[in-house]
């Protein structure tokens, strides 16, 4: 039943924002950044809104919304992937001597608060995670409306696509928000710590090439 499917889709969708907004509510209370706590607040707004109207539409159609909170992309996430295939390609040239010091390099954002990064520079890795996630409930936005495309009506339409305009203007916001923290962090210490400069790069590298895949993997 196209019916059936279409409410299935829409509850991946909130389960991806359940757990949106259960993070977004830890991040509020652990930055210490107040310009960073304000777009946080609003961005848990909008995310509790957005939730709200895909509720609404999955009760319209007789069904139940999910509680389930899906397991959210993260920073920690790549570089565990990274480092796998680090490993692997390293083992199967026989050349693994670099692999640890390499992949030593890249952030794990389960310990981005307790490194020796000052609170500017963690939430810069931080926001960049925001930006990952944000990205991710774009994409999957934009895949249920390519799906369903042909078995739901204009008014359901709309609503997705209100929901993906208004993720879509956070994220520039989100981006933003980080290139104005770098720019601080950057003119209050110019010798600000090598091994954040390293793991933002690198965090850089693995964001672009996960955002870059035509179908990066399933949250």
């Amino acid at each position: 039943d196209e019916n059936n499917k279409f409410i299935d889709h829409l509850n991946e969708v909130v389960s991806i924002e359940n757990a949106a907004i259960e993070r977004l509510e830890r991040r509020i209370q652990d930055t210490a950044i107040q310009d960073s706590k304000k777009i946080l607040q609003q961005h848990l707004q909008e995310e509790k809104e957005q939730q709200r109207r895909l509720i609404d539409l999955i009760s319209t159609y007789g069904k139940k919304p999910t509680d389930s909170k899906a397991d959210l992309i993260s920073l920690h996430s790549l570089t565990n992937e990274a480092r796998d295939k680090m490993k692997k390609d390293n083992v199967d040239t026989g050349n693994d001597t670099n692999t640890t010091k390499i992949s030593s390099t890249i952030p794990d954002s389960n310990n981005i608060n307790n490194t020796r990064m000052t609170p500017e520079e963690a939430e810069i890795l931080n926001t960049k995670e925001d930006a990952l996630i944000k990205n991710d409930e774009i994409s999957a936005y934009k895949t249920i409306l390519k799906i369903d495309k042909g078995v739901i009506g204009k008014d359901v339409i709309d609503i997705l696509k209100q929901n993906l305009q208004e993720k879509e203007s956070m994220y520039d916001r989100i981006k933003s928000s980080e290139s104005k923290l770098l720019n601080e962090v950057g003119e209050n210490n110019d010798d600000h710590n090598e091994s954040f400069k390293i793991g933002s790069a690198v965090a850089d590298m693995l964001t672009s090439q996960w955002n870059s895949q035509e179908n990066p993997s399933k949250v």
